[in-house]
């Protein structure tokens, strides 16, 4: 009966064992991509949005509200990537337009500071996209008005999406220190279940000296 559960016993070690060595394995290999992600190796894009997407979300109706900023008078400094969206508006409008090129630069730029300040470089290069295709556009000319509420739509899609990344990141994270976590104890099962096995074969081993007792003669 010993045989037969130490022969059961000896089987269920292997089983854990490798079972336990295959999640460490599994696990860590997962845990890779966050890894790498977290130490700067790789990295995700920028949210990208395209003019196709506003026209889809807002039909082509000229709104009546006006928008006047004008009065602004702060002197900031402005991107260089800002400045390069800001003549493309300003050159796609044209005459049908009150707004300066520097009126445009300032306007951009103060939306540009209102994003959190990680996102600024990436927010820039996105509206400098969307600008660099409204201006390709071959459609039905957009008013002034239309193309602020475009700049204020790519504005809240950028923050909503990033918002949205971070949250993904810190769920991400929380996923990688929990595969991390499950890994390690993987590898100490592991460990664990091999000392038994190690263990019993010691006391089987050493049950089987047997002791000679020598007298004098």
């Amino acid at each position: 009966m010993e045989t037969i559960y130490l022969g059961l016993l000896r089987g269920f070690i292997l089983v854990a064992a490798t079972l336990a060595l295959l999640s460490a394995v599994i696990l860590t290999a997962t845990a890779i991509p966050s890894l790498l992600t977290r130490m700067g190796i790789t990295q995700s894009d920028a949210p990208s949005l395209s003019l196709q997407e506003f026209i889809a979300e807002r039909k082509p109706q000229e709104s009546s509200s006006n928008s006047d900023d004008e009065g602004s008078s702060a002197e900031l400094v402005v991107d260089p990537v800002i400045s390069q969206a800001a003549e493309n508006f300003h050159s796609y409008i044209g005459k049908r337009g009150k707004g300066t090129l520097a009126t445009w630069r300032q306007g951009l730029q103060a939306t540009q500071n209102e994003i959190p300040v990680a996102a600024m470089s990436g927010y820039a290069q996105s509206l400098l996209t969307l600008s660099t295709e409204l201006k390709a556009s071959r459609g039905k000319p957009l008013s002034e008005n239309r193309v602020f509420e475009l700049v204020d739509w790519q504005k809240q899609r950028f923050v909503a999406t990033y918002e949205q990344r971070i949250i993904e990141k810190q769920a991400a994270d929380a996923a990688f220190l929990y595969k991390l976590g499950a890994a390690f104890a993987a590898i100490l099962l592991f460990v664990f279940v091999a000392f038994i096995f190690l263990f019993v074969r010691i006391e089987r081993n050493t049950r089987l000296v047997r002791t000679v007792q020598v007298q004098d003669a």
